[in-house]
């Protein structure tokens, strides 16, 4: 075996041209299935991060009818207590508690329906990014202060310190609540639904509107191992027939959908540079073998086995298959480790229900460097036995008629 090895490699460099340039089109081939893997799984992180840190967390907890309804009566059961009980949670990294109402804010020049926030900045700052993308202020302290979304600030015509009324329904009485903000700051959140429909103000301030005194919509919190993310069986101590517990997978399905799409794009790529790949193999082969027909009929004639040039062809392309294989992991690295650092700049670009914020920064994993390789090593192997076959039957007589 060894011995057809070094013939298949010594045969390889016949035409060191051609053999050069296939080796070079084979590489570039593999490391653009590895740095379309590095990008894919960087596009996915930026993804999960943008979704969970940016607003979401990790988890949350709702009235199991909330999230259909939007209706300001259906609030967590027990909230308060499900609350301090989740904060001992060892797992549980850091939560936050909110009212989400569905409400109408108005300035002297327009009007608008949005869901106000109400929060606690401490804890909320351990969520979400809102106190980090605050543009213009400052973020909540007192009771009269609002902070909204830019695209919201620029629909209601008001500035920094401009007045503003919030109105909502008690979920008691059914009547209107209405109060008095200051716009105390502007957020921008590169979401186009949240920077035009949201608005932020102090937990107890919302509850009073509201009616309630310890009243929460939701309850957020993120993990500190994230493999618990769909372990249902542990989160369901925190279920119950009123409250239902959900990831932000679940939150978020167009986001999943979009994530399987690109894994499904992925694997229609890899085919492809499959096919191209073996089409430049079999060319590469095929060209060798007329050159040396008439050698390949002598070696019929001596009496060599179909199975011995069967794998002398083999040989040829597995030394042509590694030869790609380190040039493709070499110029992939080089690359990766450029975009690994420096990233790839999307910002302000829309992907479905997210806006990039930040660069896209590639991700290597041991399935770049044994997937990848493997798969373009298995795969010459198996396009190189159809021009063996081809090779191993032919007589002296066609090599000579061939040849001439």
């Amino acid at each position: 075996m060894i011995l057809f090895f070094k013939l298949g490699y010594r045969n390889l460099f016949r035409n060191k041209r051609r053999s050069i340039l296939t080796s070079l089109a084979i590489g570039v081939g593999l490391a653009s299935l590895m740095l379309m893997d590095g990008f894919w799984g960087g596009m996915t992180d930026n993804v999960i991060r943008n979704v969970t840190d940016t607003y979401l967390g990790h988890m949350q907890v709702h009235h199991y009818e909330y999230l259909d309804t939007m209706d300001n009566e259906k609030m967590i059961q027990d909230g308060e207590q499900l609350f301090n009980e989740m904060k001992q949670d060892k797992n549980i990294a850091s939560i936050t508690k909110r009212t989400m109402s569905v409400s109408m804010i108005s300035s002297a020049e327009d009007s608008n329906n949005i869901i106000l926030l109400g929060i606690e900045p401490e804890l909320e700052k351990n969520i979400s990014l809102f106190q980090e993308r605050i543009i213009k202020g400052q973020f909540i302290e007192k009771d009269i202060d609002i902070v909204v979304g830019s695209k919201l600030l620029e629909k209601l015509g008001v500035d920094l310190g401009g007045r503003v009324v919030v109105t909502l329904s008690d979920v008691n009485t059914g009547e209107l609540s209405q109060e008095l903000f200051r716009v105390s700051g502007v957020f921008h959140m590169g979401n186009k639904q949240m920077d035009e429909q949201m608005a932020l103000a102090l937990l107890p301030v919302s509850q009073r509107m509201l009616g309630v005194k310890n009243g929460i919509h939701e309850l957020a919190f993120r993990l500190n191992d994230d493999t618990l993310l769909d372990n249902k069986k542990y989160w369901s101590k925190y279920s119950s027939q009123i409250n239902k517990i959900v990831n932000w997978k679940e939150k978020s399905p167009g986001i999943m959908g979009m994530l399987e799409m690109t894994n499904q794009s992925t694997a229609i790529i890899v085919s492809i540079l499959l096919v191209l790949v073996g089409l430049g193999i079999l060319n590469t082969l095929f060209m060798a073998l007329y050159e040396r027909i008439f050698e390949f009929g002598v070696l019929r004639s001596l009496g060599t086995r179909s199975s011995e040039l069967i794998i002398m062809i083999m040989s040829e392309a597995a030394s042509l298959s590694l030869m790609s294989i380190v040039f493709g992991v070499i110029l992939s690295t080089g690359l990766g480790t450029f975009w690994y650092f420096f990233g790839v700049d999307y910002s302000g670009i829309e992907f479905g229900e997210i806006t990039f914020t930040e660069k896209i920064y590639f991700v290597f994993t041991l399935k770049q460097y044994t997937f990848y390789p493997l798969l373009i090593f298995i795969f010459t192997i198996l396009v190189s036995i159809y021009p063996g076959i081809h090779a191993a039957r032919l007589t002296m007589a066609q090599a000579l008629k061939k040849a001439v």
